[in-house]
Order: structure tokens, then sequence, then C-alpha cells
């Protein structure tokens, strides 16, 4: 019996029977018919389908059970419209047994196109790899839709305005088209109404939720919701179909390993190069070749990490995607939105309660990818091999890995994920919260002393390893009833195996490392505001004295907010009175608060400097942590910080009394795995989950429909998915770019018609505002006499008396690519854009005695940068006859101080001088309190957590 292809939506072409199909139209797009008449004209495919073949290029595997549900299959075009399109589900039997009128329209169609379906030939031109003009039309249109988050009126309109100059399909006929073009394979699976779990490989024969208990079908027989889950091997293989991907996809095999003694990225860490040792193990079995031993192997870590779709309400609906990031791509590009790798969003509205079960098909996919892998064609080489990917980490916030894990958290006597180490609660006060300071509370061990602490530093804190996971899920498989495995779980921690790990390249001690961002700036940054503000859980200062008044923080709050305009955009985007308006701050924000505004604006507001020096001893810490590189030396000391800065914390705020345990959080003792997870992993920005916050706010951010929300992101990012691939597959990367006018996407070495680059200038490009028949003030002119006074070491009258009168002047000059643009005083007056980006970092250099050379750090505002074309006349020696930037600046009376590595500060400013455009070496800011002005310079060798213009931070979940 000869089935069709089901065309109700672009991801189902499922091979349904003639009345199947009808139920399926039922539901779909009101422009469905005009799609289905206008493709019958074409005579394009709608190919016949053998009963059991499986989906062609769309990929969806045939269901005979068609218990797919509406809500979580991505059908639902509601993100079209503010209220919502809801797919109408049949609650009457006359829509089983009699077809309306319009289902008996569509079968009518549907015997039309059947009439000019084709043989094999048409099939394969159908998805050949040519692209026709009107497919590149059509793509373009798609992404046109996908990132302006354009409704459907306006698409409809745009093709109809344009329909003179553009063929562009209807937005039906498009997906469906794009889908196959793509190659992305998606698969529907029946989940809990709650999400607890989805039906699949245990819980496949189960009519009600293992967990709560929900019924799995409605009164119809199908299915009350379904999530949908995305192959990564096809998105794996788009990259190698690339030409210019599959070369980029070669940097892990390049890679040079430097040795432990210094850590650049993951494959300097301890875990990869113990991989590349051993053979490859699946299920427990042993493979015949090594982890990573091809050069096409890929390296890959997870990320699961829920968000609250609707605003910051906890109580609200969460979604939790499962985010693949690329370690075969280079650093800079790796967590780009286009290149992180959607597996699927699994819905709420609850978090997941067996998480495992939602993992099962990318644990599925990863073993047979860690096996024999999957024939795949490499555009580099031109030749065909076998793609195998290994997932070597594992990454999310605190409560997403305990989930993964199958900890048990803070209610067991062993809490931490990295060791053992027994916790203490509140007894006297029915505490049931497990804390694991490194001194025991005073009121119950009162004999104990300084000496008793259990101390990092001489290897008491016992260390979590992947036998030991093992073990205790041996004991508890061994244990006779339930009472006895809640006893073992509350003992070791762990309660139920992992949700991933069936490939033997993960190793559950040291494959999942502490997340930099939530570690620091969604914990432990914030708990330390809140101590400062007397706002943390209740408790008072106890026997010391941290808190800074209120009045004090008024003051504090409104210097924040004012200093934002005195901020290049480049450092931090967002930053608003901390005091009143602490709920649109995010990690990027945080981050740049605590580590370059605090040091200043908490300077001498503590009763004691204790406090002060604390605090500034975790912004070292944090710098050294974000550090690209790092050595083994530097990795000691750190540990050694660390260690010392978690016991003043616990002398401070905890104060050894069991009422005030709360102060130390898990994330406290996190800390002290820090430098553990730096060796085994590499340097902490290669895992943190920086990447999933903002992948996050994109989908948020499009999210339109509230009746059926998950389904409206699982169409996002599916859709993102399918350009993504479009632009690998078919070389579409410069079409698919946004504008030129786009910073983020040009060549830094294609300049526009407003800018310029000199001769010996190679690093600095000057941008308009342009005045080419500017004449320096007399003032500038003797300057830039005297420049060429201590150059040239000539007379500064003589030389004054023949430099050119015209020196034609620039307002701009950016100093690092596309990055960082320096707004002088005479662009601003020109343009003011409301924020100051025109004092800069300069560095001169001279010999001093002996020959040796010394470097003299100052900081000053850029007024203009002057073009002086030099006569050609033997006072300028070498110089004579070329041309020479010099910018004009008026310093900042700093005494020489280096912004980055003491804090500086300057209340006047000098006289202008003049230098050389390249003695400029960067953009920095100033921030003012108390009547001086202090300079913000970032530490250059740390990784940024600040986000380029238009793409979201999205902090929405602040879950730990």
């Amino acid at each position: 019996m000869k089935k069709k292809r089901c065309r109700c939506k672009p991801t189902c072409q499922k091979p349904l029977t003639q009345r199947q199909r009808a139920r399926h139209y039922a539901t779909a797009d009101p422009d469905f018919i005009e799609d289905s008449e206008s493709l019958s004209e074409s005579g394009e495919d709608n190919m016949d389908v053998e009963e059991g073949e499986q989906v062609g290029a769309s990929g969806s595997q045939s269901d005979p059970s068609d218990k797919q549900s509406n809500e979580g299959s991505g059908s639902d075009d509601s993100e079209d419209s503010d209220t919502g399109h809801p797919d109408i589900l049949p609650e009457d039997e006359h829509l089983y047994n009699d077809l309306s009128d319009d289902e008996q329209r569509v079968l009518e169609v549907e015997r039309e196109v059947a009439e000019h379906d084709g043989d094999d030939d048409d099939d394969f031109a159908y998805y050949a790899h040519d692209l026709s003009e009107e497919d590149r039309d059509n793509i373009r249109a798609f992404q046109l839709r996908l990132l302006a988050n354009m409704p459907r009126t306006a698409f409809n309109q745009m093709r109809h305005t344009f329909r003179n100059k553009l063929k562009i399909n209807s937005e039906w006929r498009m997906l469906h088209r794009i889908s196959s073009l793509s190659g992305v394979v998606t698969n529907f699976h029946d989940c809990c109404v709650k999400s607890c779990a989805a039906f699949i490989d245990k819980y496949a024969e189960l009519d009600k939720c293992p967990v709560c208990k929900a019924d799995r079908y409605d009164s119809h027989g199908r299915a009350r919701r379904a999530w949908c889950s995305i192959s990564i091997t096809e998105q794996l293989q788009g990259l190698y179909e690339s030409p210019v991907y599959a070369k980029k996809m070669r940097y892990r095999s390049e890679f040079s390993i430097t040795g432990p003694d210094l850590i650049k990225d993951v494959f300097d860490g301890a875990h990869y190069q113990k991989l590349c040792r051993h053979r490859v193990t699946i299920d427990g079995v042993k493979q015949n070749h090594r982890y990573f031993q091809d050069e096409t192997d890929v390296a890959l870590s997870v990320c699961t990490d829920g968000f609250l779709i609707f605003g910051r309400n906890r109580s609200g609906p969460s979604a939790t995607p499962i985010l693949i990031q690329n370690y075969n791509l280079p650093p800079e590009i790796r967590t780009h939105n286009k290149h992180l790798i959607c597996a699927g969003i699994i819905p709420g509205p609850n978090q997941p309660k067996e998480l495992a079960s939602f993992r099962a098909p990318l644990e599925t996919e990863l073993c047979r990818l860690g096996a024999k892998g999957v024939a795949s064609q490499d555009a580099h080489t031109d030749e065909i091999f076998y793609l195998r990917a290994y997932q070597i980490f594992e990454l999310g916030d605190i409560i997403a890995v305990e989930k993964s894990l199958g900890l048990k958290g803070h209610s067991s006597y062993c809490p931490c994920r990295s060791c053992t180490l027994k916790g203490v609660r509140d007894v006297a006060n029915g505490g049931k919260i497990y804390y694991i300071p490194l001194r025991l509370p005073r009121d119950q061990h009162p004999s104990q002393d300084e000496n008793d602490s259990r101390d990092p530093a001489l290897n008491q804190l016992p260390k979590r390893t992947h036998k030991s996971f093992q073990a205790v899920l041996e004991q508890i498989n061994d244990a006779d009833g339930k009472g006895e495995k809640e006893a073992i779980a509350k003992e070791k921690g762990v309660k139920k195996p992992a949700a991933f790990g069936r490939v033997g390249s993960i190793d559950f001690g040291k494959s999942v490392p502490w997340d930099w961002m939530h570690l620091f700036l969604e914990n432990v940054v914030q708990n330390l505001f809140k101590f400062w503000t007397g706002d943390y859980k209740g408790l008072d200062t106890g026997k010391e004295d941290y808190e800074i008044p209120a009045h004090i923080w008024v003051d504090i709050g409104q210097e924040t907010a004012e200093a934002v305009k005195d901020i290049p955009a480049h450092f931090v985007r967002c930053l608003k009175n901390i005091m009143t308006d602490r709920s649109s701050f995010t990690a990027e924000s945080w981050c740049f608060w605590f580590i370059y505004l605090a040091p200043v604006l908490l300077r001498n507001r503590f009763k004691k400097t204790k406090y002060y020096d604390h605090m500034c001893a975790l912004v070292e810490i944090m710098k050294k942590t974000l550090k690209y590189s790092i050595t083994s030396a530097e990795l000691d000391s750190l540990e050694e910080d660390i260690i010392d800065w978690v016991k003043k914390y616990e002398r401070y705020y905890y104060q050894y009394a069991s009422d005030r345990l709360s102060a130390c959080v898990l994330t406290i003792h996190g800390l002290l795995h820090v430098v553990d997870d730096i060796r085994n992993c590499g340097p902490s920005w290669t895992t943190w989950t920086f990447f999933m916050e903002r992948f996050c706010g994109i989908l948020k951010h499009a999210l339109r429909s509230r009746q059926y929300p998950w389904a409206n992101l699982t169409k996002r990012a599916l859709h993102m998915s399918w350009i993504n691939q479009l632009g690998y597959r078919y070389d579409l990367e410069e079409e698919l770019s946004l504008p030129g006018l786009d910073y983020r996407y040009r060549d830094p070495n294609q300049l526009t018609r407003n800018e310029k680059r000199y001769k010996h200038y190679h690093n600095h490009v000057v941008l308009t505002p342009f005045d080419s028949k500017h004449h320096p003030e007399n003032e500038i002119r003797k300057q830039v006499a005297y420049y060429w006074k201590i150059v040239t070491g000539r007379g500064q009258t003589a030389i004054e008396k023949v430099l050119p009168k015209v020196m034609p002047a620039w307002g701009k000059v950016r100093i690092d690519g596309l990055r960082t643009t320096i707004r002088s005083t005479m662009a601003a007056t020109r343009h003011d854009t409301g924020r100051n980006s025109s004092f800069i970092r300069y560095e001169n250099t001279y010999s001093g005695e002996d020959d040796e050379e010394i470097k003299v750090v100052g900081y000053g505002q850029l007024l203009k940068v002057l073009v002086c074309t030099l006569p050609d006349k033997p006072i300028f020696g070498p110089a004579s006859g070329k041309v020479r930037l010099l910018a004009v600046v008026r310093p900042c009376q700093t005494q020489g101080q280096d912004a980055r590595v003491t804090l500086t500060k300057y209340k006047d400013q000098l006289s202008p001088l003049v230098m050389d455009l390249r003695d400029i070496v960067a953009l920095v800011g100033r921030v003012q309190t108390r009547g001086r002005w202090w300079i913000v310079d970032r530490f250059d060798s740390c990784a940024s957590v600040s986000f380029e213009d238009g793409e979201e931070s999205g902090e929405e979940n602040n879950n730990d």
C-alpha cells in the first residue's frame, strides 16, 4: 500500500494514508490550500513513499502510531501574532469519519499533484545542491524574517510589494523547501505533560508518567505533549561540507600542545590528553580505535540550562535547551550563535525530573558517532571520511549539573559534586541544608582549634572520581528496599545514574567543571553585595562590622549610573543604579561593576579596611581565572590565594557559628575546585556558559505565543539551525552576512570610503569626521614643533618655521581591528553619542642610563589626529618628506601610575601635548567618586565577558 508524505508543516513529511493526511491538514496553515495549488501547477515533489520507508531530506522518521502532540511538535504558527494561533485538536467524532469541504479540496489537489510526480531523477533534482535564483531569494527572505522577527502580515506585504522584482514563495512552501535543503533531521517524542520525563527507552511503553503519573494520551489516543530532538550528525556534516569551515575544523588537530607548564585551551587539559592515550569505550565495550586519533574527530561539550521564558518569576514556566559547543572550531568563533548546535529544547512548564530520558536521543547519536562514525564528505580534502565526535565536558549551572550527574545536592551529607567532604547543618534551629565549611561551628565542636580545619592545601578534600560515582551506584543497585537505597544516596550524595556518559570520553570527576559565570557572578559576587547591604538571608553582622550604611549606598548607586557616560560601550553595554535598578544587572554588568568599579567606589567606605582588602583579593582571583592562558606556577599561586580567601571569608561572614552556616553556601566551597578544573579542562573561558545565556536570550526575545510557547521556541531553534546549515552547505556565508556597515561582520582589512590607513600605521585606521583644511592653533603648532625637537634634536623655533600650515585632522581612530573605536573630542562636538570614548592609554619608550629601555605609561583625552606631511628638508632627518600621524592629547595628571596594576586617580588635566599615533595603545574609561576621577583600564590579558552589539546576554535564569 502506497502512502504519501504529509505536508501539514515543514517538519512533518510522514508517510500517511489519505485519511490520515486529511486529519493533519485539518490543523494545517491557513495558506496551505493556496500553496498546494501552486505546487501542483509547478509539478514539484510530493513523492510517493512505500509503507515503512524513512522520510528523506527533512529526516523525520515515520511514526505509525501517529501520536504526536501539536503543542510540542513545533508546528504552531503563533509566533507570527500577538495572541497566538492555537492548533485545533479534533474533539468530535465526525473529524475522523466525515471529511469537511476543505479537506475534500485538499485531497483533490493532492491527486492533481500526484499526476505531476516525477521519477527518481526529478526527486534528485529537488534535493540537488545547485541552488536556483528563486531558492536564493527565498533563503534571503527567510533569514530576513528570522532576524527581524517579522510577523506574517509584514512578510506577506513584502512579498506583494516586490512581486515584480522577486519571486518569493509563501511561508508554508518556503519552509518546506528550506527544510529539505538544510538536511537537518528532526524526530518527535512523546513526553509528560508536566515535562517530568520523555517516553523513550525504558519509558517507551508506559501510558503514565513515571514521576507524576499523569496520563500520556488524551481521550483520542494522542500524546498530550511531545518534544522535538534535533540530530547533531547532519549539522556537523554540514561544517565539513563547507570548504571554509572544513579547514577551520582542523583547529583541534593542528593545535600545538605546550605541555603541563602552560594551559591555553581545552586540549592542554589533563582530561583531553588522557583520552588521546586510550581506546574508545561505548557502553563499557572497548573499540579498536583511540579517542581523537583522526584529524577529523570532533570534541564537544554539552550544556543544559533551564531558563524562565516569561520574565524572572521563579514560579513561571521554563524551558531547557540542550546546546552543544564545538571545540574543533577556533576559540574566537566557537561560541558565536551561528556555530552553536542545538540538539533540542525540552519543554516546560517545569524542569525535567528524568533528564536522562530527554538526553537519550543525543546519547544514542553520540554512541553512533563515537563507534564506527558516519560517512561524510570533507570539502577541504575532497575525500570521504568517517565522522566521529566525542563529548568531553558537561556544562551548566549548579542545579542543571546536579540533575545531569544524578546528585542529591545540599540535602545529602556530601553536597559537593567534586569532593566527598562531609557537610554540617544547623541542628539547633532545625536546618535541613548541609553546608561544607573548612572549619566546623564552634558550638558543635567546642574543642576545635585552628589546626582542626579541613585544609585544602594539605589535600584534605577527598576528590570524587569516575570510579567512586560508579561504586555508589553499584551500592544502590545492590541495596535491599527503598529505604536502604535512600540512606546510601543521602550518605554519598549520589542518588541515580547520570543522564549522560554512555561514551567513555566522560569522566564524572573531571568532565564537569564549575561554571565561572554562575560561580562568581551569579552567586559569590551577589552574595557579598547582599552582606554589605545587610540583605543576606536575614543575618546581621554578628561579631563583625562589614555593612556599609544605606545613605552611602545611595551615593554608590548614583555614581554607578553616572559612570556609564564615561565608560566606552565596548567595555559594558548597560549599567544602571545598582541600588534601585539591580534587576537590570546581567552577569556582564556584575562582572564589570565588581572588577573595575567596586575597587574605586567602595574604597574607604567600609568601617574596617580588611573587608575592602578581602574584596580586592577576590577581584585579583577573578582576573587570574580570566586569563587566556595560564602557567602551572600561576595555578599554584592562584590555588593558595583562593584557599586564603575562603578562610578569611569564613572568619568574616560565617564566624564559625551554627546559626550563620547559611553564609557557607556551596558556591563558596566550589571556589576551592576552580584550579583543579583549569588543570583538567583548560582555562575558565573555555567552559563558561555565557553562550547558553545568550542563546536563551535570543529565544526569549523571539517568543510571541503564550498559548504554545514551547512549540514557538522549538520552531525558532529549528529555523536557526536551518539557516546555519544553508550557509555551510551551499557556501552562502557572504550572501547571508549582515550589511557591511555592521562592523561585526566586516573584514578589518577592507576599508570604507570614510576610513583610511596610512603607511607605517598598519594597526591604526583613522575615520571621519575629516577636516582637509585644518589649521592647527598656535599652541598646537608649538607642541608639534616640540615633538619634532625631541625626535630630531634640532631647535624648536627652526622646526616651527618650516612646519606645514595646513595639517588635515581626523576625528576617530581604530586601534585593534574592528572592535575599539576612539572618538576624539573633535568627533564628539559634531555628533554626541552619549558615551565618552575619548580617553586613552599611551605608552612612550625611551632609553635611560646604560641604554636601559624605560616605558612610561600615561592617560589622557584624545583631541584630534593630525596628518603632518613634513617638507623635504634636512632638519627632519630620516623623516623628511614623510607623512606622520600625530595625536593631540590632553594628559591626565596620574603621576605615571599604571591603572592595570594599581588604582589610578587624577584631579586635573594638563596642557595638550603631541605624540605619534602609534603611542596610543588602548581605549580607557573613567569613573568619578568623591571629587576624584579614577581610570578604568581593562586588563588586556583577560578574556572579556562583554557581548557584541546585537548579541543578547540573556541571563533569564537565576536558579542557583
